[in-house]
């Protein structure tokens, strides 16, 4: 597992679609204008400053990114998933911007970015050869949301 951070810091969904419908592997969340508090997440910031950032593996860089984490849900989704986490697993991401459904294109800017589950540690190298439709989120021992869109 790669462990030296580089200078690349994904934002913006521009920076993150490098990273579109891939398998990443979070190395760490790093609150910082937001807690949890009886699994709700409490705003400690101003409306500026992301609720996290992520430490990101990936095979579209070397080392360790890191990434913003704007988004409520999704920030609650990982937070859940860090908690969850045991000591042989890790937690990994899909992001993805594509809707496929007209309505739900509308109302993106409020929609989770990330699908977050919880996965042995070692399962990572076999999740980045899979293409984007054969990733089997229900395999996941944990997966957030829980509803599909």
């Amino acid at each position: 597992m790669a462990t030296e951070e580089n200078d690349l810091f994904l934002l913006r969904d521009g920076d993150w679609k490098i990273v579109e419908e891939r398998v990443c592997r979070v190395t760490r969340l790093t609150p910082l204008a937001a807690k949890v508090e009886d699994d709700q997440v409490v705003e400690i910031g101003d409306k500026f400053t992301p609720y996290a950032t992520i430490g990101l593996e990936s095979d579209a860089w070397e080392g360790v990114a890191s990434g913003a984490i704007v988004n409520r849900a999704d920030f609650l989704n990982l937070w859940r998933a860090f908690q969850e986490k045991r000591e042989h697993e890790s937690v990994f991401i899909v992001w993805s911007l594509s809707r496929k459904h007209l309505l739900t294109r509308l109302i993106s800017p409020l929609l989770t970015r990330l699908r977050v589950m919880v996965w042995d540690k070692d399962v990572f190298e076999y999740l980045k050869t899979l293409p984007p439709h054969e990733i089997p989120f229900k395999a996941a021992r944990k997966s957030w949301p829980e509803i599909e869109l």
